[in-house]
C-alpha cells in the first residue's frame, strides 16, 4: 500500500508501508522450524526462510486448545508458550499503562 511519505521530498512523494504481516508468534514459530530450500535458487538480499509449518495444522490446534481440548500437535507446546509470552507482554502494557 502507498501512503503519503513522512518526509516528503516533493508533491506527490508516496511510500510503500506493510498492510498484512503475520502475527509475532507465528513467525517465531516459523523461524524455530525452518527447512532447506528443495531448488538452488537464491533470493538476493531477502532474508526469508522455507518453514516445516503447516497453517492448516496450527490453525486446527489453536482451535482445539481455544476449545479447550488437548492437542496432540506438535506445535502445541510451543504455541502454549508463545501465549503464555502473549499475556505477559499484555500485562507488563497494562502495568505500564497504570
Amino acid at each position: 500500500m502507498l501512503v503519503a511519505a513522512p518526509d516528503a521530498r516533493h508533491s506527490e512523494h508516496k511510500i510503500r508501508t506493510v498492510q498484512n504481516e503475520n502475527p509475532w508468534w507465528y513467525r517465531e514459530l516459523c523461524s524455530r522450524h525452518t527447512k532447506r530450500r528443495s531448488s538452488n535458487r537464491k533470493r538476493v538480499g531477502k532474508t526469508h526462510h522455507d518453514t516445516k509449518i503447516d497453517r492448516r495444522r496450527t490453525i486446527q490446534a489453536l482451535t482445539t486448545l481455544v476449545g479447550g481440548g488437548v492437542s496432540v500437535s506438535i506445535y502445541a507446546d510451543e504455541i502454549l508458550q508463545l501465549a503464555r509470552e502473549q499475556v505477559e507482554l499484555w500485562e507488563q502494557e497494562t502495568e505500564e499503562n497504570k
